[in-house]
């Protein structure tokens, strides 16, 4: 049994979050180092190899109103077909929405999320490759070339979507409770007398762990939940009726928990 649930939490502030640079990776990361994303950017040709003059990138990264972190990567393409590649590293999992109807290139890893798809001009292509569950690459072009001097935004921000899958276990019972000893005392349909008690009994069976629910019918009208006595037995006493002729009938389910 699978069960899926999405969750759209509400975007907030990103303030103790902290930016730095280390060689050609940018980080994003709090104070503790718990909450870490790098981002290194390449350019690639066509065929996924670097290019020989691969222009300035990366050139700025700063912190808009404490709600997302902007990137940009100002560059001048010297070949056509040529693609801006961005490797993501997180100690954390990264987990990529790739499934999700209209999300394209979006990322969530622990409590933030990068959405490449908000950030990049409509007809932009986002390609994805994941390496491992800490580990992806996304290729940004156009086609058939990136206009000169293009600028790229990234936002990491409190939330985001995300998508959880749970599986679990089941039994389906297909057999029906079984029953046996149906009695009644008295047990002469013809005795009566006010004040009388009225003992009606059943022993109930299930193959699968057991009984849930076991009532007595009486007359049509009325349902009384029945005592268990152990030993699958079960009783439900009635007093003082009234002279009459009664009808009743035994039911049990066996959906426990």
């Amino acid at each position: 049994m699978e069960v899926s649930a999405t969750d759209d939490h509400t975007d907030g502030d990103i303030g103790d979050l902290k930016k730095g640079k280390k060689g050609e990776d940018w980080l994003i990361f709090n104070e503790s180092d718990s909450v870490q994303l790098n981002i290194r950017a390449y350019f690639v040709e066509k065929n996924d190899k670097l290019t020989d003059t691969p222009g300035d990138f990366a050139s700025s990264i700063e912190l808009i109103n404490n709600e997302y972190y902007k990137f940009g990567f100002n560059f001048t393409v010297l070949k056509p077909e040529t693609k801006l590649m961005l490797n993501l590293t997180s100690p954390n999992k990264i987990i990529y929405r790739s499934g999700v109807s209209g999300i394209t290139g979006h990322f969530v890893w622990d409590e933030y999320y990068t959405d490449f798809q908000d950030v990049v001009d409509a007809g932009m292509i986002v390609d994805v490759t994941k390496l491992s569950d800490y580990n992806y690459l996304v290729k940004i072009y156009d086609d058939p070339y990136w206009a000169k001097n293009y600028f790229v935004e990234i936002d990491p921000v409190t939330g985001g979507l995300n998508t959880i899958t749970e599986y679990a276990n089941f039994t389906v019972d297909n057999t029906a409770p079984q029953y046996e000893n149906i009695s009644a005392i008295p047990s002469d349909d013809t005795s009566y007398s006010p004040g009388k008690n009225y003992i009606f009994n059943i022993s109930w069976e299930d193959n699968i762990g057991g009984m849930s629910t076991i009532f007595l019918e009486w007359n049509g009208s009325s349902n009384y939940s029945a005592t268990s006595l152990g030993n699958n037995n079960y009783s439900h006493t009635l007093t003082d009726l009234k002279a009459y002729n009664y009808t009743y009938k035994w039911f049990a389910n066996d959906s426990v928990d």
